[in-house]
């Protein structure tokens, strides 16, 4: 039994040394404790065997039920470490039937996995021929279901309760299942995919997971862009930008946006009307008028003066925008900083021209 722990516990720890995964100082610190629990593989050291079983077999439960906790997205860890467990003790294999089995329990795990590693490609079908325990293979099951013509939100509320993965594209040549309803809007029933939207929004699907705010303003689809905003997602760069270049001429959409955002999003917003070196004077000061702070926006604005051809040039956006938010009131020290070196440079190139200046008695002379 001794060695079937110690097989159990390092098939647990070790992948996390090894495999450099999801293992924070935080967390390192509170396995150490638990790691002395443990007995020793020195029969010499008897006293070291004198934690009580059962907890121990409680600490095992611990780990192999939240396993994804402690184990890699593209490691093996979860199937190994179950089937030890099975070696431990049959009971605790027993006791992981719901983790093993349960679409619910397995959906946790595979959503943990899902939102650690969104930004890698292909990841929803990665995941689907990676975790090939039988909970997970019925989410991944009930998941397609959500791209059903027939599908209602009656439909959806089921799914969810049995398991649905509400992010998870069904290939890796289908957008999810929200992105997926949102391309639908211009089919006859309207009202059907905004109901079914609804619900997906309703239950928890995640439109920054997919981007379904710039997807609806790229494609003009305003009504969309309000019932999306009533689940407050998040403003980001992209999204203010998208709306800048969609709606170049009109502030329908940007107003709507600003009526939701906020303040570190309308920060953001702000910096996007120069992101470009454009000058947008009215927007930015639309955004200025909603709560963005000038103050913010003005290092930005001096990264840009490093490329800008010309940062003498008054007519340059640069100068404008940095004009125009002087006017503002806008201040940032570290900006008064890197002027004032500006300054000191421009005063001792202009010092050396002055003495290199021709004495006008020895032009007179030539």
């Amino acid at each position: 039994m001794k060695k079937l722990f110690h097989l159990l516990f390092l098939t647990i720890i070790f992948p996390a040394h090894i495999f450099g995964i999801l293992f924070d100082t935080a967390l390192l610190k509170e396995l150490k404790p638990i790691i002395t629990f443990f007995p020793s593989n020195d029969p010499d050291k008897p006293e070291e065997d004198t934690f009580p079983y059962e907890l121990k077999k409680k600490i095992l439960l611990e780990f192999a039920q939240n396993v994804h906790r402690y184990s890699n997205y593209y490691d093996d860890s979860i199937s190994r470490i179950i089937f030890n467990v099975s070696l431990v003790n049959k009971d605790l294999y027993k006791e992981l039937d719901k983790q093993r089995n349960d679409p619910i329990a397995a959906r946790f795990i595979i959503m943990h996995f899902k939102y650690k590693h969104h930004n890698l490609l292909h990841f929803d079908s990665y995941l689907t021929d990676k975790c090939k325990f039988p909970g997970a293979q019925k989410c991944f099951a009930l998941s397609k279901e959500l791209y059903e013509p027939t599908l209602t939100p009656d439909m959806i509320e089921n799914l969810f309760q049995q398991g649905v993965i509400l992010d998870l594209s069904k290939d890796r040549y289908t957008q999810s299942p929200l992105i997926y309803w949102c391309m639908l809007r211009n089919n006859q029933n309207q009202d059907h995919n905004k109901k079914i939207i609804k619900k997906l929004l309703d239950l928890g699907a995640n439109p920054n997971e997919c981007g379904a705010l710039v997807y609806v303003i790229e494609k003009k689809f305003i009504d969309y862009v309000q019932l999306i905003l009533n689940y407050k997602p998040i403003i980001n760069n992209a999204v203010w930008l998208s709306a800048m270049i969609t709606f170049p001429s009109t502030n329908e959409c940007i107003d709507l946006l600003l009526s939701y955002a906020t303040k570190d999003e309308l920060n953001a917003g702000l910096i996007c009307c120069f992101h470009n070196h454009e000058y947008k004077p009215n927007l930015m000061q639309k955004f200025i008028d909603n709560g963005a702070n000038p103050n913010i926006a003005l290092p930005h604005l001096m990264k840009q003066s490093k490329s800008t051809c010309n940062p003498f040039d008054t007519h340059t956006s640069f100068n404008k925008n940095f004009t125009f938010f002087c006017e503002q009131k806008a201040f940032d020290k570290e900006t008064l900083t890197q002027l004032k070196q500006i300054q000191s440079s421009i005063n001792s190139l202009v010092s050396v021209l002055e003495k290199n200046q021709p004495d006008t008695n020895d032009q007179t002379k030539i």
